[in-house]
C-alpha cells in the first residue's frame, strides 16, 4: 500500500507510524491475516497467531492493534482503500456525476477482483446500513467515498446507496466474474441497477 493507505489503514487499529521498519511490520500483520485464511480457511482469532505468522514479536502486534478484530477490520480495509487509489488514478471526481459514478463502480470492482476473494470471509453479519449508522471504520470510510458521488446524481442517497452495497457485494462481483462477465460490465450493471433504484416513499 501507498504511504497514504497506509495512513488510511490508521483508521483501524493504532495511528500508523511514519517510521518505515514500522509500517513494514504492521504491512507484515496484515498480510498474515492473508495467509492464515488461505492455511485455514477461517479468521484468526488470537492477535498472537498471527504475530507468530507474521514473524514480528506479540508486543510488535500490540503496538500496531488493540485487538485481533482491529488487525482483521485493517485488512478488510484494504479493499476500499485501493479502490480510492484506482478511482484517484483515473482522474477522481470530475463534472460530469454519472461518469464519476461509473469510474468509481469500475474501481471498486477491480479491488473485489483483487481483495475481494478473502475479504467476504470476514463479513460482519449486520447489515451495511446498520453497520454506517454504528460508525464502521471500513463502512465509514466506503461511505465518504460513494455518498458525495450519489448527492450528484438524481434520488434518494440512502436507498442508492443501499442498492449499491447489494449489487456491488465483493460476493455478487466474483459471481459475475466467474460467469465471464469483464470489470467494465459488472461496473456498469451496478451503475444501472443504482440509478433505477426506487424511492423509499
Amino acid at each position: 500500500m501507498s504511504n497514504e493507505s497506509t495512513d488510511l489503514a490508521g483508521l483501524a487499529g493504532r495511528t500508523a507510524s511514519a517510521r518505515s521498519d514500522s509500517r513494514r511490520s504492521r504491512e507484515r500483520l496484515i498480510d498474515a491475516v492473508q495467509a492464515w485464511m488461505q492455511e485455514h480457511s477461517a479468521r484468526p482469532e488470537r492477535l498472537v497467531d498471527v504475530a507468530a505468522a507474521a514473524g514480528v514479536s506479540t508486543a510488535t502486534a500490540y503496538r500496531h492493534f488493540a485487538s485481533v478484530d482491529d488487525l482483521i477490520q485493517a485488512f478488510v480495509l484494504q479493499l476500499p482503500v485501493r479502490a480510492a487509489e484506482l478511482f484517484a488514478q483515473s482522474g477522481g471526481q470530475s463534472n460530469d456525476p454519472l461518469d464519476s459514478f461509473t469510474r468509481w463502480n469500475e474501481s471498486w470492482v477491480a479491488a473485489c477482483l483483487e481483495h475481494g476473494e478473502l475479504a467476504i470471509h470476514l463479513r460482519s453479519p449486520l447489515g451495511f446500513l446498520q453497520r454506517r449508522d454504528a460508525g464502521d471504520a471500513v463502512i465509514a470510510f466506503a461511505c465518504s467515498l460513494i455518498e458525495p458521488l450519489l448527492r450528484l446524481l438524481d434520488g434518494d442517497v440512502t436507498m442508492m446507496l443501499f442498492t449499491w452495497n447489494v449489487t456491488s457485494d465483493p460476493r455478487e462481483v466474483l459471481d459475475l466474474q466467474r460467469l465471464g462477465w469483464s470489470t467494465k460490465k459488472i461496473a456498469s450493471y451496478v451503475t444501472r441497477a443504482v440509478l433505477a433504484t426506487p424511492s423509499a416513499d
